[in-house]
């Protein structure tokens, strides 16, 4: 409801995401950005803590991939980040950019946790 309030009452010029929590949260997130089409979203997927320990599932990581990096028109994951979102523990920044980008217009995968 505050969101929508926002949006009705305020001027946005763009849509900024971090962590969400849930698998839910993404889908309250997906409606939202459904609703209004029209403004550019930078998703920076916050899954994991400054110093590299886990912030949620998973399966939260996946349910961005699929669901709201779709939405986006920038997605600004670190390289950890970037592997769960890929799926690929181990991957490489351009073997994680090869399995992301089909979902997502632009990827930029930045350095972190001593990557």
């Amino acid at each position: 409801a505050q969101a929508n309030a926002v949006l009705s009452d305020s001027e946005v010029a763009a849509v900024k995401l971090g962590m969400l929590g849930s698998t839910a949260m993404v889908d309250t997130v997906v409606e939202l950005l459904q609703a209004h089409p029209h403004l550019p979203v930078v998703c920076d997927p916050v899954l994991r803590a400054g110093g590299g320990g886990s912030l949620g599932k998973d399966e939260v990581g996946y349910a961005m991939r699929e669901r709201l990096l779709p939405l986006s028109l920038i997605a600004t994951p670190n390289l950890p980040e970037a592997r769960i979102l890929a799926e690929l523990p181990e991957g490489t920044a351009d073997e994680c950019a090869a399995k992301l980008l089909p979902f997502i217009k632009h990827l930029l995968i930045t350095g972190g946790h001593g990557d």
